[in-house]
């Protein structure tokens, strides 16, 4: 299935998903506030402070892939005015970036 038929909801349903079943209960307490980016096809992921950092990982090792960007602990990955601050409650998010690393898309919403 390429790209082109997922939606931003669903890149941000299969995301979750990936990260709630298999990488919270493992990862939420050490790497807070870092980046995760998770190919929602492979369920591969990279974990680093640096945004950036964590994608090339990540593009490198699935070149094709569809990643899914979150920010553990926070409500975005980004700020785009004002305070970042973590949150508890439902989280649902996505950012979609085309191959160049580049965002194209970004959703999110909050819910208690």
């Amino acid at each position: 299935m390429g790209a082109s038929h997922y939606t931003a909801e669903e890149i941000a349903r299969r995301g979750l998903e990936i990260y709630d079943r298999k990488l919270r209960s493992q990862i939420e307490a050490r790497h807070h506030g870092e980046f995760l980016v998770v190919d929602i096809r492979t369920g591969g992921y990279e974990i680093d402070a640096d945004d950036h950092a964590a994608f090339g990982r990540a593009e490198a090792r699935h070149s094709d892939g569809l990643f899914y960007i979150m920010r553990i602990g926070y409500p975005a990955a980004h700020r785009l005015g004002g305070g970042l601050r973590a949150v508890s409650g439902v989280i649902s998010g996505v950012a979609i970036v085309d191959l160049a690393g580049k965002m194209c898309h970004t959703k999110m919403a909050i819910g208690t």
